[in-house]
């Protein structure tokens, strides 16, 4: 099992960046997010060349832009998405949606074709994705939930759901 490594931990960063994080867990603030900042990133992406997303920006997390095929469509899909980065360069994201009572797109677009792309800092990786269970994915739970403690409100809101947890392998 490989543990993830790289974290903004949330007790480690500025107050500004621990508010933005608490109050994104906040029901209609994380509705109002999950309907706006997608666009915004993918939007303050596209004008900084794929270095800066605006969440990013205001909340000091690690979010790459994760490109995947469309399960029923085919069409490539581009979603901003958290992240925390593996000893030897993994990359693992936690389906929350925001809380809300379906896993993300992205998933189902994984499950069924699991080669995508991550553009983080304007580099761009070939990755293969495997969902993790069992103790592997409660640990990077964990971690996650470190990072962004705003995944135990959505946990909270979706007790049926065990948020999924995917590893992002970089391919030669």
């Amino acid at each position: 099992m490989t543990v993830p490594v790289k974290i903004s931990p949330y007790a480690e960063t500025s107050v500004f960046f621990r508010a933005m994080r608490r109050m994104a867990g906040w029901e209609p603030v994380s509705r109002l997010f999950a309907r706006t900042l997608p666009a915004t990133d993918r939007f303050v992406s596209r004008i900084t060349g794929r270095n800066i997303t605006f969440t990013g920006l205001v909340s000091g997390l690690q979010v790459l832009l994760l490109t995947t095929t469309g399960a029923t469509t085919g069409a490539q899909r581009t979603q901003p998405v958290l992240y925390l980065l593996r000893k030897g360069g993994d990359f693992v994201v936690i389906a929350t949606n925001w809380g809300q009572e379906h896993n993300p797109s992205w998933y189902y677009n994984l499950r069924a074709n699991p080669r995508a792309t991550v553009t983080i800092l304007g580099s761009t990786y070939d990755v293969i994705a495997h969902e993790v269970t069992g103790p592997e994915r409660d640990l990077c739970w964990q971690q996650g939930c470190r990072m962004y403690p705003a995944w135990n409100d959505y946990k909270a809101r979706a007790p049926h759901r065990e948020f999924p947890v995917m590893i992002l392998s970089r391919v030669a």
